[in-house]
């Protein structure tokens, strides 16, 4: 059997010895990080969820006034909705108890108010 055949597993030994010998100061430091580093992805994660919350909300803020948004929902969307509503007289809407589930489209059916004409005025809001 030639010498190299004898040597390589002692060879390869060794050179596992001194890497993991040269590796030990890393891993005691990254031992000693990784609570941070985990509190970190936490508040990382924490704070994504709390983005994509506020997405939603802007979007939701911003998405146009439907048929099928219920009447609280309009009035909670912007603060000019109060006069939109006080033009077809419906100023008490947010007193309203069916305010909460009657639809646009349904108040609209129900007070003889136009309903197109009337989301383009709400969608105006937004502009």
């Amino acid at each position: 059997m030639p010498l190299r055949q004898h040597l390589q597993p002692w060879l390869r030994a060794r050179i596992a010895e001194v890497a993991e010998r040269a590796l030990e100061p890393l891993k005691a430091q990254r031992q000693a990080l990784w609570p941070r580093v985990g509190d970190q992805v936490q508040k990382l994660d924490q704070m994504e969820s709390k983005l994509q919350a506020l997405e939603g909300d802007f979007a939701a803020l911003t998405a146009p006034f439907t048929p099928s948004m219920t009447v609280h929902q309009a009035w909670a969307r912007h603060p000019g909705v109060a006069v939109i509503f006080g033009r077809h007289h419906l100023p008490d809407c947010p007193s309203c108890p069916v305010g909460a589930d009657e639809r646009l489209e349904e108040a609209a059916f129900g007070y003889g108010i136009p309903l197109e004409p009337w989301l383009a005025e709400l969608n105006a809001l937004l502009d």
